[in-house]
């Protein structure tokens, strides 16, 4: 399983990816109990530079539906996400 939080999506993530603590080896998702909405995101482990960037999603994907949620778990292998890249 993957997390997928897109840095550009979430302002949350400026600053810790601009300072290279994100994506980390370990993170803690902090969410509202009811809503489930993403109150912050705290990297706690090393920093993992990405192996891959993917660009931002595009008016045609979101029209489509294919945007997951922010901070939305995918059950999908890494070989997958690769290729969507």
């Amino acid at each position: 399983m993957w997390i997928v939080v897109g840095a550009g999506s979430g302002q949350y993530l400026d600053e810790p990816v601009a300072s290279k603590r994100f994506p980390a080896a370990r993170i803690t998702v902090i969410r509202a109990p009811t809503s489930r909405i993403v109150l912050s995101i705290r990297p706690e482990g090393a920093f993992l530079a990405p192996s891959v960037v993917r660009p931002s999603f595009s008016e045609r994907e979101h029209a489509r539906g294919r945007v997951p949620d922010d901070g939305e778990i995918l059950e999908t292998d890494f070989d997958r996400l690769r290729r969507l890249a």
